[in-house]
């Protein structure tokens, strides 16, 4: 059997937008990287009810995960999770994440806040189970990359990734690329370049999630 086509889709999130998100975030006291994140998955529902109804309508299904006769969607992901977010746990030395799992549902009265909000919880009362290695592939594969904004130091050094993407905010759009290989259905890395700044990038088995999928998901 031969391997599934991977795709990679990103978006840049800035300026203004970042700044209204800011702003609902501490509105509603979610942590930012949750807003961000309860949006990607928000969009990750919408296009996969949209297609699904569309696949239903046209007597054509070729992707695994959907199911438009359910009331409830539901997407397991794999988080990347700090181990050490208590008080003080800042000075301790060593980065110490590890892999939790969990499941995010989502019905026709589900709300952006609402799922926000939901979210939210769930990370900040840790309702997620102990990794399970035997259905990893099976499961989306979450990763946040915020910037430490805080001045450290005597010399009030700050973290930066201007090394990393130089120009690329700048730079025209390129191709999207693809290849083929054993893939997770996908994987999400909302990653920080600047204070005014995100990339949103999707790795995406379109076995699961198909390019018409990805357009509704914009």
């Amino acid at each position: 059997r031969r391997p599934p086509w991977v795709y990679n889709h990103e978006i840049l999130v800035e300026l203004g937008a970042v700044t209204s998100l800011h702003r609902s975030a501490k509105k509603y006291g979610v942590p930012f990287d949750v807003v961000l994140l309860s949006l990607v998955l928000a969009a990750t529902f919408r296009a996969s009810r949209n297609l699904s109804q569309n696949l239903d309508e046209s007597g054509s299904r070729d992707s695994k995960h959907l199911n438009s006769s359910s009331p409830v969607l539901s997407l397991p992901l794999t988080l990347y999770a700090p181990m050490r977010d208590g008080d003080l746990n800042d000075a301790m030395v060593g980065l110490f994440s590890d892999w939790r799992d969990a499941t995010v549902g989502c019905t026709a009265n589900t709300t952006l806040l609402g799922l926000c909000l939901d979210i939210a919880d769930m990370i900040r009362h840790r309702r997620w189970t102990v990794f399970d290695p035997i259905q990893n592939s099976e499961r989306i594969l979450v990763n946040i990359l915020p910037l430490d904004e805080q001045p450290r130091g005597p010399n009030q050094f700050r973290q930066t990734r201007a090394h990393e993407y130089g120009n690329k905010r700048s730079a025209s759009g390129r191709e999207r690329r693809s290849w083929r290989q054993p893939h997770r259905p996908m994987r999400i890395t909302l990653e920080q370049e600047a204070p005014d700044a995100w990339w949103l990038s999707l790795d995406i088995n379109a076995s699961h999630f198909p390019t018409a999928w990805c357009r509704g998901f914009v």
